[in-house]
């Protein structure tokens, strides 16, 4: 699509490792900021910010040019990389800023983020929250078809925040963040508060599949943070990476570490919340089928727990007689966790606070005991 160096990339590899095709991203007049991709029969889905008055949609898209800037973008590639299929802005007059996207079960574009642009185009099933007065950002959920050119539906979301969205398999996305919910958000259908003895707040919410209409909230009392995003499983079960709270019966271990934790499908119940001895806080976490997550990383650990006859069984070690020596460098770590033998019986632990005792929780959130 492009061959002069531009502000993004999207490098293809077949099956066996080689390069399908390589391009920069739109033309360098664009100054787009590609911020998550998506594949969906081998076409790739990008999603960031523009802010370049240039910026071109293509015909019949959405919104062909930046409204403020930055605006959200959207846009596929063709198979063969050899240019665009479809490309979209979407925005006010403000400024929108994407944390993340996804593509749902019908095919249609999520994008979620923070905006405010008191002008920003909303469908007629959007939540009665209103643009922040002061200037600033909110959150917002937005819905765009696959050829990017009908808004599906928009909505301010009610909160400050929102870090991540996820599809799930009833056609319903669920999306995360770490405010507060608005209270007549939590009073609009079932509400769970999951207290995991830590101070700040996280979120989630599950929609419907095409609509604004909330179908559960949960409040996490955590101090999760959703940066490598969220993931649902075959049953709709949501995964995030971050510190764990808590430790789950049968955890790997229970510490400073990164680690993985699982929300169960309704939203009442943590199903399951492990460390990763070693591992550092920047860890993703993918669901694949039949309970297993597929995990990467990173580690600075000289005892990492590797399984036999691994590609790499320890880390590398440091260079030594240089500057560098001091340095204390880091391997990538990749695994498979198997999580299909916990269920609701399980039990978790909460990380004791000062002056407070071990909380147990007996497969959903109850009374500290």
């Amino acid at each position: 699509w492009q061959q002069n160096p531009t502000s993004g990339f999207v490098t293809k590899l077949n099956a066996t490792g080689k390069i399908a095709y390589s391009t920069y991203l739109g033309p360098s007049s664009w100054g787009l900021s590609a911020r998550r991709l998506r594949v969906r029969d081998g076409i790739a889905y990008l999603a960031g910010t523009v802010s370049r008055a240039e910026f071109l949609g293509t015909n019949g898209a959405f919104q062909r040019g930046v409204a403020g800037g930055p605006d959200f973008f959207a846009l596929t590639i063709a198979a063969d990389g050899s240019g665009p299929l479809m490309v979209t802005a979407f925005g006010g007059s403000g400024q929108e800023s994407l944390s993340d996207m996804t593509l749902d079960v019908a095919g249609n574009i999520e994008l979620a983020g923070v905006s405010n642009s008191a002008d920003l185009p909303l469908t007629g099933d959007a939540l009665p929250y209103q643009p922040p007065a002061d200037g600033s950002y909110r959150a917002v959920l937005v819905r765009l078809d696959s050829a990017g050119s009908r808004l599906v539906s928009s909505t301010w979301v009610g909160t400050r925040d929102v870090r991540a969205v996820a599809a799930v398999p009833d056609g319903g996305i669920v999306i995360a963040g770490v405010s507060a919910l608005p209270s007549d958000l939590i009073n609009t259908a079932p509400h769970y508060s999951i207290d995991l003895g830590r101070p700040a707040q996280a979120y989630f919410v599950k929609f419907a599949a095409s609509s604004n209409l909330p179908l559960w909230t949960t409040s996490l009392i955590s101090t999760e943070n959703f940066q490598a995003g969220i993931s649902a499983d075959g049953l709709g079960n949501i995964y995030w990476s971050g510190s764990p709270s808590t430790a789950s019966g049968g955890a790997l271990g229970f510490d400073s570490s990164a680690g993985i934790s699982e929300l169960s499908a309704d939203g009442s119940r943590l199903l399951f919340s492990s460390s990763l001895p070693g591992v550092s806080d920047s860890v993703a976490a993918v669901a694949g089928p039949g309970g297993l997550v597929y995990v990467a990383g990173y580690t600075s650990s000289t005892t990492f727990p590797v399984t036999p006859g691994v590609l790499q069984p320890q880390r590398d070690p440091a260079p030594t007689g240089t500057f560098q020596t001091p340095l204390n460098l880091n391997d990538g770590v990749v695994g498979v966790l198997d999580l299909s033998s916990f269920n609701s019986g399980n039990f978790f632990v909460v990380r004791p606070q000062t002056g407070l005792a071990l909380t147990w929780r007996i497969g959903e959130p109850a009374p500290a005991a």
